[in-house]
């Protein structure tokens, strides 16, 4: 299996990020596999509104934020999507969650810093 360094070097940099630079090796690891999943489920989405045959637009959305401390108030979405309507395209953001519980629940917090990154 071919790997892709890119990738590889991003999920690593975001992870030691939200961990922090001195957490043990075994938080890390951890860290990098829960953000792996993630992305396979991102572009099994993207493929899924591709098959449906109304989104013209499918675009990740970089997840590294600068300067670093707007993560405390904002959240980007996962992805910007356009859809053909009768209206014309409409742009619309994407949050993409994994979860094997039936029942998904967002922090109040996280909700406010996705509606944030709308204004």
């Amino acid at each position: 299996m071919a790997i892709n360094l890119d990738s590889s070097a991003r999920l690593l940099h975001e992870a030691i990020q939200q961990i922090g630079w001195s957490s043990n090796p075994t938080s890390l690891i951890d860290r990098v596999k829960r953000l792996d999943i993630g992305l396979p489920a991102e572009d099994e989405f993207i493929f899924l509104l591709y098959r449906i045959g109304k989104c013209s637009l499918a675009h990740k959305l970089d997840q590294s934020q600068f300067p670093p401390n707007s993560k405390e108030t904002y959240q980007v979405p996962d992805l910007l999507a356009s859809f053909k309507t009768k209206a014309g395209p409409k742009l619309v953001l994407i949050e993409i969650k994994v979860t094997n519980k039936h029942k998904l629940k967002w922090k109040a917090d996280y909700l406010g810093k996705l509606k944030l990154f709308l204004t």
